[in-house]
């Protein structure tokens, strides 16, 4: 009974934006991925329908100081903690999926999404070809068999080198990825590819699967979104601009959005020069 009386007496007195004591330690959960000396950075964090928390990031590794610059990317790791903070031992490794060190196969800590049946998608990019790279695991953390081979899959998009930088589940189950990808050398561009569910191509989209937008200031791009009404809707960067660019089910551009489906916005630093 005190240590009710106790939680109703923080909760009466934290206020928005207080670190919720419930969680973790204080409101903090810090988790480390490897024994060696590395930086673990996560980019990705999704909250699962029964409220548990998947997360997503890199490990690097310092070669000597770590203060000197010299940092190697090794590997990317997936976690799930619990509504309160600590590690679901029923996922992975003690809660924790970590790629082999130094494998070279691939970087897949980009984005995830969380599938209605509980998988969970990662992208990224293959460490060998520099390509778009996509792995499923299953709602335990182990790679999911049914998808690609053996659970993950790189396709080559353009002819310069491509990464997956977010992805988003249609309602039909049909997986969109978009990456950076450039058919020319001076100009930046957007990869989207459509996978079926088991991870083919979607030869119904784009030309085998696969479209490349080229901006001439170089974009490249940040975020995905499938819409209601099918069309999809791509942000990114460039050279201190933003770019935007809408494409119809088929994945051809829409010609009814800004200047032929796309637009570049110079941002207020620039119009102020």
């Amino acid at each position: 009974m005190a240590a009710a009386v106790l939680a109703g007496v923080i909760s009466a007195f934290a206020a928005p934006g207080d670190l919720d004591p419930t969680f973790g330690q204080g409101g903090i959960m810090v988790t480390s991925f490897t024994e060696l000396p590395t930086w673990d950075y996560p980019r990705s964090i999704q909250v699962q329908p029964d409220g548990k928390i998947v997360v997503c990031g890199e490990i690097r590794a310092s070669v000597g100081d770590p203060f000197d610059g010299n940092v190697a990317t090794m590997s990317f790791f997936i976690a799930r903690y619990n509504p309160n903070g600590g590690l679901d031992t029923s996922f992975g490794t003690n809660g924790k999926v970590i790629a082999p060190i130094n494998s070279g196969d691939e970087f897949v800590g980009n984005e995830i999404a969380l599938q209605p049946d509980g998988k969970i998608l990662a992208v990224g990019v293959s460490g060998t070809g520099y390509d778009i790279a996509v792995n499923r695991y299953n709602s335990d953390g182990t790679l999911d068999p049914s998808f690609g081979t053996g659970g993950r899959i790189v396709t080559n998009v353009g002819t310069i080198n491509s990464q997956a930088i977010g992805v988003s589940i249609q309602q039909d189950g049909k997986i969109l990825v978009v990456g950076s990808a450039a058919s020319d050398p001076f100009n930046g561009g957007l990869g989207l590819v459509r996978y079926n569910p088991n991870g083919s191509l979607d030869n119904g989209f784009g030309e085998g699967g696969k479209v490349i937008t080229d901006f001439v200031d170089g974009a490249s791009p940040l975020s995905i979104m499938y819409r209601p009404d099918g069309k999809i809707v791509v942000a990114g960067h460039g050279t201190g601009n933003f770019a935007l660019a809408r494409y119809n089910r088929d994945g051809s551009l829409d010609t009814d959005f800004g200047s032929n489906g796309k637009i570049v916005q110079a941002s207020r630093a620039q119009k102020l020069i």
